[in-house]
Order: C-alpha cells, then structure tokens, then sequence
C-alpha cells in the first residue's frame, strides 16, 4: 500500500475524510494548527484514536519553522508503519513554502497523494499524482479559533506552577539564551548596569530591560561590545509564550506556557502539564502567546525575543 500523503486543505478540511478512510492507519499530522487531538502548537502521531507521539512546534504557521516540522517528521517516520498517513499543513503561494513541502514530501517518499481538487497543483514538482479528491469546504476561522480555544483551557487546567532557577536552564527557540552573558563590570562598561540581562552572540547584543533605552547607551553598548547591531526586549515579552519541558536525551515532557521570566528573581515561572517537582534542564520556547483564559494573542517576529 505504502504511504499515503494528504497535501493542503488544513486539518479541518481532511478531519471528515479521514473518518471515512482512515482505516486504522498510522496518522501523522504535521498541520500546527490542528486542535482536534489536543491543544495546537504541537504536531502528532496517532494510532488509532490515541497519539502516541507529538513534538512542540510553539506556533500556528506551519512556514515558521521549518526545521522543526522536518526534524518532527524524522522522529516521527522512525515510529509509524509503512502505510501510514501524513497529513500536512495549509498550502500557502511563498517561495519557502515550497521548497518546504518538496522537502518534506522526499522524505515521506509516498506511495500516493491526495489534494483537493480545488487546489492548485503546479507550484510544485510531485513525486507521484497527486489525485483530486472532494473534501468539504474548512470551517469558518471563528469556529477554528473557537476549537483551539476549548483545547487552550484544558491545556491550562491541567497545568501546575513551576518555578525553575534560569541559572541552571538551558533556553531554545529564543535569542536569549544564544550568546554569551555579560557580567556586571562589562555591564556597567557598556553603560548597561541597569539591564536586567546582557547576551552577545556574534555580531549582535541583545539587552534585557525594564525601561526604555537612550540612543547613546545602545551606540555605547555596541562601541564597548565589538557588536553592529543591538535587540531590545523588554522582560513582559516573555509572558504568555507557549513552551516545552525538554530532557538532555531530547525528550519532550511537559507543555504549557511561561507565566514570567523574573530576570530579578532569578526565576522561570511556567504554567505546564508535567507534575512537579521534577528536573527541568531545557525550556524551549515558542512564538505563540496564549493568556490564561485561553485568548490567543498573536506571534512574535522571528527571533524578537
């Protein structure tokens, strides 16, 4: 039979034929954005009604990070049977999105694909097909954001406070955590005794502040720094971020969303899924913010905070 791929369309678009013709197959859904199997920003394996598998991708546009989506995609391929399904994300009309999904589909090799047959299919080269299919139309983004909604506040229910010392974290997904840490004779060097915290990696500083900065402190700062060019990020950035508990071995174990990042304290402070107390040597960050009641609350540009 070999491996089938669903290709654009969205998650809501493929739920009502996946019912129909699913047939107990491996389902792999790489669409970020999908709620139906639990709270978005994730990406699954299922077997059967049950994922048994899922991998933190922190936002809802599959284009933000493809290198995620791919090294999912490479787990995910090593424990799913040879006639699973792999369902994909939203075609967008963008250059990386194509390149993306040409990626992608090599390292599926499928067997078949399928697109609906309203989607247009000469963007990109297929490897075989793709075969037209009728799919219902998606539902209304209301009824979408309704959907994740309902997921968000479970997600949030579950959830126990964990407070994690950021001096023995390891941070992924953001700029701060990337460079090297100024201590507080470079700071006060820099004119940066004020900040809350100073990281340079390569040729850019990044400053963590409470207030704003004078131009003459960042052109100082750059001057004593060796750097060309600087990223302010006030500290409430952080708020609302989904993010992930992750293993040294990798493994992801724990969802949620950071609460606060107190740079005076010196603490994480992460609403999640895992039961505490447990170690926490990771803390991957996404670029999503979820409050806590649910509402989303849009992304940060890449690499902002």
């Amino acid at each position: 039979m070999g491996k089938l791929l669903l290709v654009g369309g969205g998650s809501a678009a493929w739920a009502d034929w996946l019912k129909d013709n699913r047939a107990g197959r491996d389902l792999v859904v790489l669409d970020p954005a999908d709620a139906h199997y639990g709270a978005a920003g994730r990406l699954w394996v299922l077997r059967g009604t049950r994922p048994i598998y899922s991998a933190f991708y922190g936002s809802l546009d599959p284009q933000r990070s493809p290198h995620l989506l791919m090294a999912a995609l490479h787990e995910f391929l090593g424990v799913v049977d040879d006639n699973a399904i792999i369902q994909m994300y939203p075609m967008r009309a963008s250059p990386l999105m194509r390149q993306m999904t040409q990626t992608l589909t090599g390292m599926v090799r499928p067997a078949r694909i399928l697109m609906p047959n309203d989607e247009p299919d000469d963007a990109i080269c297929w490897p075989v097909g793709p075969e037209s299919v009728d799919l219902i139309k998606p539902l209304p983004n209301l009824v979408l954001q309704a959907q994740r909604k309902a997921q968000w506040l479970k997600l949030i229910e579950r959830s126990s406070r964990h407070e994690i010392p950021l001096d023995r974290l390891t941070i992924q997904g953001a700029r701060l955590g990337s460079g090297r840490l100024l201590d507080s004779v470079m700071r006060q060097r820099a004119g940066l005794e004020d900040a809350l915290r100073v990281e340079v990696c390569g040729s850019a500083l990044l400053v963590i502040t409470k207030g704003e900065l004078a131009e003459e402190q960042v052109t100082r700062a750059l001057d004593i720094t060796h750097t060309q060019r600087a990223h302010i990020v006030h500290s409430e950035d952080y708020e609302n971020l989904l993010c992930a508990f992750v293993r040294l071995s990798g493994e992801e174990f724990g969802y949620g969303r950071v609460e606060s990042l107190d740079f005076e304290a010196g603490l994480a402070v992460v609403m999640a899924d895992a039961v505490p107390p447990v170690p926490i040597p990771i803390l991957r960050l996404g670029s999503l913010r979820v409050d806590a009641d649910g509402h989303e609350l849009g992304e940060v540009r890449p690499w902002q905070v």
